[in-house]
């Protein structure tokens, strides 16, 4: 009996929507919210809350694949992951370094591809570059950023540093 009582409460927790809130939590005076969402004070207590047309859960992106090692500014990276919908993706956007590289549908069904030009790195840098993959579908919703990058770029337009060379012998000639 006991059994059957726990999973009648479970199941009314999931049909009643129960859940803890991936959104963070606010306060007159702090905005701890997450996910993309906005602190609203007019309720009481005040909650965080997405924006109208943001979700969660309907869009999801996984297997995300960028190249591992790094590339030289001159040459294009390609990204590709796989985004789920509840509906059909109408488009999928992948940002870095302040820009927005359009994804193009792939195959299978679901999969998308970033070509992503090196010269999205600064002149002179090596520094590897966050990115985040967002995507809206044609129910209107949009995927909530993420709290961590998606992945990153590695590309590198920093020369080798030599350092600390010393004259070992004497010199030739």
């Amino acid at each position: 009996m006991t059994r059957l009582l726990t999973r009648v409460m479970v199941a009314s927790g999931l049909l009643f929507g129960c859940s803890v809130s991936p959104l963070g939590t606010c306060t007159a005076t702090t905005n701890n919210c997450t996910n993309g969402a906005v602190c609203q004070l007019q309720n009481d207590p005040p909650v965080c809350t997405l924006p109208q047309g943001t979700c969660l859960d309907c869009i999801t992106v996984k297997n995300v694949n960028a190249p591992t090692t790094w590339s030289p500014r001159t040459q294009n990276l390609t990204v590709t992951a796989t985004i789920d919908s509840s509906a059909p993706i109408t488009s999928a956007t992948l940002q870095v370094a302040g820009q927005s590289f359009a994804g193009a549908p792939g195959s299978p069904a679901g999969t998308y591809s970033f070509a992503v030009p090196g010269t999205v790195q600064t002149p002179g840098s090596e520094v590897p570059l966050p990115f985040i993959i967002t995507a809206t579908d044609n129910a209107g919703h949009t995927l909530a950023p993420p709290v961590q990058p998606h992945g990153q770029l590695l590309i590198d337009d920093a020369g080798p540093v030599v350092s600390n060379v010393s004259q070992n012998g004497p010199l030739p000639g």
